[in-house]
């Protein structure tokens, strides 16, 4: 019943976008965490409590307990169910996601402060850098069969 709820929440917010003009900046598909089936995120440099909300080959949004600057690089683990899985069926490189779990680097693009009931009071969009294709591709690929293709709004 969840899944109905947060997919017509999103078909209007799409519409929302369309009848307003709105333009969507993305390039890729964003999965949300729930949906992708994600196993762990954390950040490795800075060793911060964070919690991943939604991710694309491009990048991915978290929630932090304290604001990063932008312009820093971070250092990421995350995984997902059945991903390794995912990549030997769908004939993607080898080795992109080893045990289910990507790592790599990300730079910080923004970081909103939002008042909420959490202790992760910081909303920060990070995008990847250095990530090897074969991974971006995979990302994609995996985030599609689980959500369908085509950004999503905010």
């Amino acid at each position: 019943m969840g899944d109905v709820v947060g997919c017509a929440a999103l078909d209007i917010a799409a519409g929302f976008y369309l009848e307003f003009g709105i333009m969507e900046r993305r390039r890729y598909t964003r999965g949300w965490r729930g949906a992708l089936k994600m196993t762990m995120f954390r950040l490795t440099n800075p060793r911060s409590p964070a919690v991943c909300k939604n991710v694309s080959a491009g990048g991915l949004l978290i929630e932090i307990s304290e604001p990063l600057e932008a312009g820093r690089v971070v250092y990421f683990e995350m995984g997902f169910a059945g991903l390794q899985a995912f990549a030997e069926q769908s004939g993607c490189a080898p080795g992109a996601a080893k045990n289910d779990i990507i790592t790599g680097q990300a730079r910080v693009v923004r970081t909103v402060h939002v008042k909420n009931l959490s202790a992760f009071g910081w909303n920060t969009g990070l995008e990847f850098v250095n990530m090897p294709q074969e991974t971006a591709q995979l990302l994609d690929k995996f985030i599609i069969s689980k959500t369908g293709p085509g950004p999503l709004p905010s």
